[in-house]
């Protein structure tokens, strides 16, 4: 039995142009990832009456897809536009709001490509509205000044110069930038 893989389903045989087919499920593995761990899917399998010419079409790429997706902790296709729809937005305008590249999320979404493992984490975050919205308001905020940007205050003034503390901070000081606060 030969086995092709289509990106539609198909009206006629490619091997024989034959126009009639039965579909059935069948599990398949197939190896994955620099390990090449064995993944194992149920996947439907379209195969012509007249000449016993089996093919998979779309539908089994996107559950190979989807498993290889979960046989790596990543979200799916699907559950990347669910999270979208979270926010009601389209594909251009998420991407914008949330600082995600258009084209990533095209190929995501699609299937054309597997979302990184990072990206699934902030993905994930995302699916909680309260902190997308959080995310939204701090992006929005007008830009801070050199002094208010990324600017620590530490305030040393309570320790006194006998502090055990402070003579261990002051003699890794080559691991610590210490300014005494002196008023």
């Amino acid at each position: 039995m030969k086995n092709a893989l289509t990106d539609t389903a198909r009206s006629s045989c490619i091997m024989c142009g034959g126009d009639s087919f039965t579909e059935s499920v069948e599990s398949e593995s197939f190896p994955f990832g620099a390990d090449e761990d064995i993944i194992t899917v149920n996947v439907p399998v379209n195969t012509c009456v007249e000449c016993d010419f089996s093919f998979t079409d779309f539908r089994a790429e996107e559950i190979r897809h989807d498993a290889a997706c979960e046989h790596q902790n990543l979200l799916t296709p699907d559950r990347i536009r669910e999270i979208r729809a979270v926010y009601g937005m389209n594909r251009r305008d998420f991407a914008a709001a949330f600082r995600i590249g258009h084209a990533s999320l095209e190929r995501w979404e699609n299937r054309k490509l597997f979302i990184s493992g990072q990206s699934s984490f902030y993905l994930l975050a995302l699916e909680n509205k309260e902190v997308g919205l959080s995310l939204l308001s701090i992006a929005n905020e007008p830009a801070k000044t050199k002094d208010e940007s990324n600017v620590i205050h530490v305030d040393f003034s309570a320790l006194s110069a006998s502090s055990e503390r402070y003579e261990k901070a002051l003699k890794r000081r080559d691991l610590f930038s210490l300014k005494r606060n002196n008023g």
